[in-house]
């Protein structure tokens, strides 16, 4: 989810390339699997005052992902019967503890789902059998 939300704070020093690699995944061939974890943790970052020097209306941030929702690729990924199996095993293994239950939830998620993880994230390193990937790592 940081990576959306460098894409839409203009002030942050990502958001160039955030935006470009973004916009590059929704104008794609490839489906796009948003979790609602993912969205939903959008709207609460970038609407906060705290976290955002200039923090985004909801109505403004609202309508930023309901037009990701409505792009024929793009589907909601939902957990699925083995869910909890796999997030369990991947918070057994990783040694992470509690600061890692949201981070292996969506691991889990593109595991069951076949799917590569974009993030901007190195803890997801930390997860056996996940494809990850670094869009904006330098390489």
């Amino acid at each position: 989810m940081n990576l959306l939300v460098y894409a839409y704070t203009q002030q942050d020093a990502r958001h160039e390339a955030a935006l470009d690699w973004w916009e590059g995944v929704l104008n794609g061939k490839e489906l796009v699997g948003l979790p609602w974890m993912v969205t939903f943790g959008f709207l609460r970052l970038r609407t906060n005052p705290r976290i955002c020097a200039h923090p985004a209306p909801m109505e403004a941030a609202l309508r930023v992902v309901e037009e990701w929702h409505e792009r024929s690729l793009t589907i909601s990924l939902e957990p699925g019967m083995r869910h909890l199996e796999i997030v369990r095993g991947l918070l057994l293994t990783s040694e992470g503890g509690s600061n890692l239950v949201n981070d292996a939830h969506l691991a889990a998620l593109a595991i069951e789902h076949r799917a590569t993880l974009f993030t901007h994230d190195r803890d997801f390193d930390r997860f056996s059998g996940l494809k990850v990937a670094y869009p904006l790592r330098k390489r």
